[in-house]
C-alpha cells in the first residue's frame, strides 16, 4: 500500500476509519510522517518543457552534441543534443544526482524544489542571453510573486 494521505484536524475522523479498515487485515504497516508539500502541478511542468525546447534549440544552434560511444569508450558517433537530453541534462545539473548518477523525476517534486530548479534555470538563461517565455499569469510567476511578499 502506498497512498500518501493529507492529516489535517479537519480530516481525522475519516483517518482514523481508513487506520481502523488497514489494521483488521492483521498485518503490520509502518506510518512515516512528515509536512505536507504539493507536487509540482502539470502547468508548471509545461513551462519547464517550453524552456527545455528553448534551451535545446540554442544548445544545438551552438553546435552541442551528444558523444555515442562503443564498449571501449571510442566516440562512433556525435548527434546533436535532442530536447530530452536537454532536459535529463539541466534537471541534474540543477539539483545534482545520487550516488549512482540517478536525478530526481519531475513527476515526484514538491512545488517549492520545481520552483528552486526553474528559478536556477531561468538566472542561466538570462545570462546566456536565452529568449525563455515565462507567461505572467503562470504558476511559476505566481508561486516566485508570492516568495517575494
Amino acid at each position: 500500500m502506498k497512498n500518501d494521505i493529507c492529516l489535517h484536524k479537519s480530516n481525522l475522523n475519516s483517518i482514523f476509519k481508513v487506520l481502523s479498515e488497514i489494521v483488521t487485515t492483521g498485518k503490520r504497516y509502518r506510518i512515516k510522517i512528515t509536512e505536507w508539500r504539493d507536487l509540482r502541478t502539470i502547468p508548471m511542468n509545461k513551462t519547464w518543457r517550453m524552456w527545455m525546447e528553448t534551451t535545446g534549440e540554442w544548445l544545438r544552434a551552438r553546435g552541442v552534441v551528444i558523444d555515442i560511444k562503443n564498449g571501449v569508450g571510442e566516440i562512433v558517433l556525435s548527434k546533436p543534443i535532442t530536447n530530452e537530453e536537454t532536459h535529463e541534462y539541466f534537471v541534474g545539473h540543477w539539483l545534482g544526482r545520487d550516488e549512482n548518477g540517478e536525478r530526481e523525476k519531475t513527476s515526484k517534486m514538491d512545488k517549492a524544489r520545481m520552483l528552486y530548479m526553474m528559478e536556477k534555470h531561468e538566472q542561466w538563461c538570462i545570462e546566456k542571453g536565452i529568449p525563455i517565455i515565462i507567461p505572467s499569469n503562470s504558476e511559476y510567476m505566481n508561486l516566485k510573486r508570492n516568495q517575494e511578499e
